[in-house]
């Protein structure tokens, strides 16, 4: 993916809760090692605050130094352009978890483990680092 540009098939003023994957592997290890008394209950992984994907790129544009442009695919074109790709039949399948704002409340999680998110700009400086490193530094 160009980091120039991002294409989103998505609203990116709808608000939605976004992980962190060290976050998730902390959390997994930590419901991984826990007592009978976490076994068999729903968890919510520690996560970020919920906020637009128009933030979430903003952040990623500063640690990357540079504008990431947002532009959106209307979904009557992804349906015109999934008769011939069908990968895209897939994501229009998908997108109905964006059309409503996804909120994740992961307070239980965190009483019971002391574990919470990584720090936004944190994360997104390890993320963008890490994408320098294994996609090059465009």
């Amino acid at each position: 993916m160009c980091l120039e540009m991002s294409i989103l098939l998505v609203d990116p003023d709808a608000v939605h809760t976004y992980h962190y994957i060290p976050d998730v592997a902390a959390g997994l290890a930590a419901l991984g090692t826990a007592g009978d008394d976490a076994y068999g209950r729903p968890w919510m992984l520690p996560c970020a605050p919920p906020e637009t994907m128009r933030a979430l790129v903003a952040r990623f544009s500063r640690e990357l130094g540079r504008e990431i442009e947002l532009m959106t695919i209307p979904r009557t074109i992804l349906k015109i352009l999934a008769l011939v790709v069908p990968f895209l039949r897939e994501i229009d399948e998908m997108l109905y978890q964006w059309e409503e704002p996804f909120e994740i409340n992961d307070r239980r999680f965190r009483a019971r483990f002391g574990q919470g998110s990584e720090d936004v700009k944190r994360a997104a400086a390890d993320t963008v680092a890490w994408a320098k490193v294994h996609y090059g530094s465009r």
